[in-house]
């Protein structure tokens, strides 16, 4: 066997032997791992024990193969040919690897059954570098340091049959099932902390929602009680008001447009006669029969609109058109026309008002602010509920996976010391 050869090797894994299983009975989850520690408390003293005596060496055999490399590191290969400096520069090289690797052997301070079992796992892989040179190179080593290597390949055989010996005891099934209680019956006081805390937020968000109802209910009232106050009332008023302003005005308007309307054919005719002949100074009357409206409203607008309906009496006009026109101008005469726009103007006045005085109130904002208020609330009590219906929901997936850790651990226990155990949560 070459230097390092002996970590190639593998090891054979032994059979489970079964047994009557016995009844136990009821025991709490917190005294789960008490009583199989009583059942199993021999073979666990001796399963650590052995282990801690395999780990004990194993230190101090990878502690001795520092020493050696070491050594080793200290020797020279003198042959006097040309291959005494590429051995030597091996030599060193894997020296130096060597005594790094040792310097990386886990630490094991419990000796639970994953600590041990890393620490196997860590020696494997500081093995298995130890190994990982190649051939050629192995074979100059065994050759050239023969000695010094060879205490080297005993104390890391030593190591490797410490190494098994481990392996062995982690298999013998204290250790791991010690571990394996701990691990499972941490899990479920988890999941039972779990349930406190989800039972606590259901508390709390329901504890939130009935005040929050409360408070919306109070917000309800204060709406209502504002939209039939007095404010609100005069503001509704006010708007009712500015409304029919509005509507008599636009009434007076229609009114007025249809009287012009009448006459709006003639006075284009009027136009056209006074453009006709030159009449420069009648060319005003271009204008009334454009926006017969527009002047109207002008300061003696009236008078105005009058004078171009009396000119027209001089045109030949259809009979239909001069009634209209007469009718317009008696009605202009008698003060009809003035009177209605008199009144359109005071009532577009008393809508500008009746706007601004809408403008200025903070009735409608104030309105508003209440209603979003509300509106919030009842968003965040709908929050509040959903909220409420994942934290059951996550309440009752974690009840269920309580009771499956819970059949898992009773049949982790049948399975392993044949005893039937009722685990009580």
């Amino acid at each position: 066997m070459g230097f390092l050869d002996f970590l190639k090797g593998g090891k054979k894994e032994e059979e489970k032997e079964a047994g009557p299983a016995s009844e136990m009975g009821s025991v709490g989850i917190a005294n789960v791992r008490g009583e199989i520690g009583k059942l199993i408390s021999r073979k666990l003293e001796y399963e650590r024990g052995k282990a801690k005596e395999l780990y004990s060496r194993i230190r101090d055999d990878f502690g001795e193969v520092r020493k050696l490399n070491r050594e080793l590191a200290g020797k020279t290969f003198e042959s006097g040919q040309r291959m005494d400096a590429p051995v030597n520069m091996i030599k060193d090289n894997y020296t130096r690897k060597a005594v790094s690797l040792v310097g990386s052997v886990p630490a094991v301070s419990n000796f639970e059954y994953q600590e041990i079992k890393d620490f196997c796992s860590g020696v494997d892989r500081i093995m298995k570098d130890m190994q990982n040179i190649p051939t050629r190179q192995i074979v100059l080593l065994s050759k050239c340091f023969k000695g010094e290597t060879s205490r080297i390949i005993k104390k890391l055989k030593e190591i490797s049959m410490q190494k098994a010996g481990i392996e062995s005891v982690l298999e013998g099934k204290a250790l791991w099932l010690d571990w394996e209680m701990n691990a499972r019956t941490d899990r479920i006081f988890g999941l039972l902390r779990k349930t406190k805390d989800l039972e606590k937020q259901q508390s709390i968000l329901a504890e939130k929602m009935t005040a929050k109802e409360k408070e919306a209910k109070e917000k309800e009232r204060e709406l209502k009680e504002f939209v039939k106050g007095r404010e609100f009332d005069e503001f509704r008023k006010l708007g009712d008001n500015a409304r029919e302003v509005e509507a008599e005005r636009n009434g007076i308007e229609s009114e007025i447009r249809e009287e012009l309307t009448g006459v709006k054919r003639p006075l284009k005719k009027l136009e056209y006669e006074s453009r006709q002949k030159g009449r420069e100074k009648d060319l005003v009357f271009s204008r009334i029969s454009h926006s017969p409206m527009k002047v109207l409203f002008q300061d003696q607008g009236d008078s105005v609109l009058r004078t171009a309906l009396i000119r027209l009496r001089e045109l030949k006009l259809k009979d239909n058109e001069k009634e209209r026109v007469e009718e317009l101008i008696t009605k202009i005469e008698n003060g009809y026309i003035s009177k209605l726009v008199d009144r359109y103007k005071w009532l577009e006045g008393q809508a500008k008002e009746k706007k601004r005085a809408e403008e200025k109130s903070d009735v409608p904002e104030r309105k508003k602010t209440k209603e979003r208020e509300l509106e919030n609330l009842k968003k965040e009590i709908v929050e509040y509920g959903r909220e409420k219906e994942r934290t059951e929901k996550h309440s009752k997936e974690t009840f269920e996976r309580i009771g499956m850790e819970k059949e898992e651990l009773e049949y982790v226990i049948t399975r392993e010391i044949n005893t039937k155990m009722d685990v009580t949560i």
